[in-house]
């Protein structure tokens, strides 16, 4: 499954797990919580889903660096989504910022509403994304992996 745990914040016990399919949350809660949606509904072994819990609470994200050996141009420094230098992620058509995930988080525990937490893509108007594909010199042994991460990347870049 194509999914990824986010963490709140260093000192949080609060986790999203995320899918990079629907871009949302598919379960949120404490660590034991996630734990068990790992082993029950991604059917991850225990030692897995302790990995990808203890790679969160490191890092942010359970989601890895980019595996091309290209140049890309992230909006962070490892180039992981959602990881603690990440500016954050796209949730309905618009942009959740990394610094809100535990408002979001708990909102939706609460059936609070999350509108308020979320941003418009471009205020000046629809963006439109254009990738040149003639130009994604990737070394990975995945190319649709290699694309999807420099697709993933461009779209977190924000406008100006």
């Amino acid at each position: 499954m194509a999914h990824h745990v986010f963490k709140a914040a260093p000192d949080l016990d609060l986790y999203m797990c995320w899918s990079t399919v629907a871009d949302g949350h598919v379960a949120i809660g404490d660590r034991a919580r996630l734990l068990t949606y790992l082993r029950r509904h991604d059917g991850h072994s225990p030692a897995e889903a302790e990995a990808i819990m203890a790679r969160a609470d490191a890092t942010g994200t359970s989601a890895r660096p980019c595996p091309c050996t290209c140049t890309c141009t992230c909006d962070n420094d490892s180039g992981a989504q959602g990881d603690w230098n990440d500016s954050g992620v796209i949730l309905d058509q618009r942009w959740l910022p990394r610094a809100r995930f535990g408002d979001y988080m708990r909102a939706v525990l609460t059936d609070s509403p999350v509108d308020a937490l979320l941003e418009d893509l471009d205020s000046a108007g629809d963006a439109i994304l254009t990738i040149d594909l003639s130009a994604l010199t990737c070394a990975s042994p995945d190319p649709i992996e290699a694309m999807t991460a420099h697709t993933k990347t461009a779209a977190r870049q924000r406008l100006p």
